[in-house]
Order: structure tokens, then C-alpha cells, then sequence
């Protein structure tokens, strides 16, 4: 059976480590015993610091993150299932903030959660007595995300909704990418030709999803121009969530083919939301209304007001 390091997946790990011991070699060349055993350690330590913690299961990979989290990958996917499974990491800006604004307790919802890198962080955030609800509507994505909730022990802690979140319930047609499973989204007239596929997936509203649901303290969403669709299908638990943190992928082509996006940030800044750029240091940048609808593609954080 072949090598984790005959994978064309860890190909560029493995050169790396290749180049850096190579080159290790070459200064400690000519030294004193003392030179050379330095640069062994030093491999070493390069070596420890990888993040090939990664095996194939069937057509699944699993792979831990850098938080120690087990998470079940797409092989096939060429967004995020690289920077995971060889770095452990994805957006870590917005990783660390999610990490700072939540606190033990705290309720979630997440709408586009992909494979769960992001619901593993919140779920660690918030601890035992909080409760996420997950929103993943591609259906071999939203089997990784189960698995991965299941084997972190975090059944009950997040709830799974297989389904999309948008204005209205129904069956909704989707396109989806073969290489590029986190840009599944509501097919429209402006989809991209590099979507081949459509798949039929059942829609509901947060609202119908989430009746009973409490206030919130953070909605995380990233649903590929759905989140005007989405967000308004959740006006009522947005409105009963005073404190609410809304944290959001921001990109006017992309919304522009399902909503009208000057509306869509009226109606938030109506809620009292003011928006922030995340910045890389994982600290916030005040956008005005006019710079929110020129930007192309950023994360959004809206904080409400008082």
C-alpha cells in the first residue's frame, strides 16, 4: 500500500522537509562533530513541526487540527482540505476571534459550516453548557461534518441541520465545483460554467429551523451569497438577540446575483449593526455603509450597537 508521502497531497511537505535538511546538511558540511549534530536536531525540530498528522479512511481523510481537534476531510476538495491537513489550520484571523468573543455557555448559530473547522473552534469556546446549531447544506460535506462532531464526542453540544438556510422553505437547486466543495451555493442565471453539478437540496428558514432558540451571542455565516436570503429568514432570532455578534463573509458579486446588497446592509445597519473589517492581527477596522458595498471580498464583523 502506498505512503502517506507518495500522496500527491503531502508531496510539497515532504520536498520542503527535503530542501531543509539538504541545506542543513550543506552548513554543517566540513564542521566539527558538535556542527553536526545541531543541524540533526534542528531537522528534527522541522520535522516534529509538520502537520502530517493526516491518514485515509476509505474515501474520507482524517486529520487533526492544530488545536488537537480530529476533522474528517473531503480528498477531492482543493479549498480548505490542503491548508487543513497540511498546516492544521484554516482563517486563522478568523479563528482567534471567534475563540475571543465567545465564552463558556455561549449560543451559536452557523450557517454554512462546511467540514466544521470553524465549528470546532466555537464548540471548544463555548464548552459543555453551550449550544451551536449548524447549517451545512451540501450533503457529502454535511456527512463529514457529522462525523467529525461525532467522533470529538460533540453530538450534544451542536446540532446539525443538513439542509440550506434562505427566505423560504423548499427544494432549492445548488451548484456545486468537483474541486471546491466550500463554493457550493444557490444556483442563479450568474453561476460560473466551472460549476458542473446541481444538486436539489431541502431549504428552510432559521426562523421555522430555530422557533424556540433563545437569544444569540454569535451567528457565524458564510453562504457563498445566500447571506442576505439567510439572514432575512432569521429576522425574528436576530431581533429577540440584542447582544448578537454577527460575524460574515462579505462579497457584493456574489450577493448581488441573489439580493439587492445595498438593501441588504440598510436593513442591518437598521438593526443596529455597525460593521468592522477583519484585519489579519485578528482586530477590527470601522467600515462605513459606502466602503462596505465597494469592497470585493472580506470578513465582516457587526457589532450592535449599546
Amino acid at each position: 500500500m502506498p505512503s502517506l508521502s507518495d500522496s500527491p497531497l503531502f508531496a510539497p511537505a515532504f520536498t520542503g522537509l527535503g530542501a531543509a535538511i539538504a541545506e542543513l546538511n550543506r552548513a554543517a558540511a566540513g564542521t566539527e562533530l558538535e556542527g553536526r549534530v545541531a543541524a540533526a536536531e534542528a531537522a528534527l525540530v522541522a520535522l516534529e513541526a509538520m502537520a502530517l498528522r493526516c491518514v485515509p479512511l476509505g474515501a474520507r481523510l482524517l486529520a487533526e487540527t492544530h488545536a488537537g481537534a480530529a476533522i474528517f476531510l473531503d480528498p477531492a476538495d482543493l479549498s480548505l482540505t490542503p491548508h487543513i491537513a497540511l498546516r492544521g489550520t484554516w482563517e486563522e484571523a478568523q479563528e482567534r476571534l471567534l475563540r475571543r468573543l465567545l465564552q463558556p455557555g455561549g449560543r451559536v448559530v452557523e450557517v454554512g459550516a462546511n467540514v466544521g473547522y470553524h465549528t470546532l473552534a466555537m464548540a471548544a469556546a463555548i464548552g459543555p453548557e453551550g449550544r451551536i446549531d449548524a447549517f451545512e447544506a451540501h450533503p457529502t460535506t454535511a456527512a463529514l461534518l457529522a462525523a467529525t462532531l461525532e467522533i470529538n464526542g460533540l453530538m450534544g453540544r451542536v446540532t446539525l441541520h443538513p439542509v440550506a438556510a434562505l427566505d423560504a422553505a423548499g427544494e432549492v437547486s445548488f451548484a456545486e465545483s468537483p474541486t471546491h466543495r466550500g463554493s457550493f451555493h444557490r444556483a442563479v442565471p450568474e453561476t460560473e460554467a466551472s460549476f458542473t453539478a446541481r444538486r436539489t437540496v431541502p431549504a428552510t428558514t432559521l426562523d421555522a429551523a430555530l422557533p424556540d432558540t433563545g437569544p444569540l451571542d454569535l451567528l457565524r455565516i458564510d453562504a457563498e451569497g445566500s447571506e442576505p436570503l439567510a439572514l432575512r429568514g432569521g429576522a425574528e432570532l436576530i431581533a429577540r438577540s440584542p447582544s448578537l455578534v454577527l460575524v460574515a463573509e462579505w462579497a457584493p458579486k456574489l450577493m448581488s446575483a441573489q439580493a439587492d446588497v445595498g438593501e441588504f446592509a440598510d436593513w442591518l445597519l437598521a438593526q443596529g449593526f455597525a460593521p468592522g473589517r477583519l484585519l489579519p492581527d485578528s482586530t477590527l477596522a470601522p467600515l462605513h455603509r459606502d466602503a462596505l458595498l465597494a469592497e470585493d471580498h472580506l470578513d465582516v464583523v457587526f457589532l450592535r450597537r449599546g
